[in-house]
């Protein structure tokens, strides 16, 4: 409970990410829409599960 206050910026404020660098080192990339992706994955796990 006492450090819920020096990372309460991580709940009050949408993340923002920066991909500028990854972009600038390996060019212009597909982004994969989150629902394909999580369909994907969860596609994989279904015929691959140990």
């Amino acid at each position: 409970m006492r450090a819920l206050g020096e990372t309460w910026y991580q709940r009050d404020r949408p993340f923002i990410s920066d991909d500028s660098a990854f972009r600038n080192a390996f060019g212009p990339v597909k982004v994969t829409p989150h629902a394909e992706g999580v369909a994907a994955t969860l596609d994989w796990y279904r015929h691959n599960a140990a």
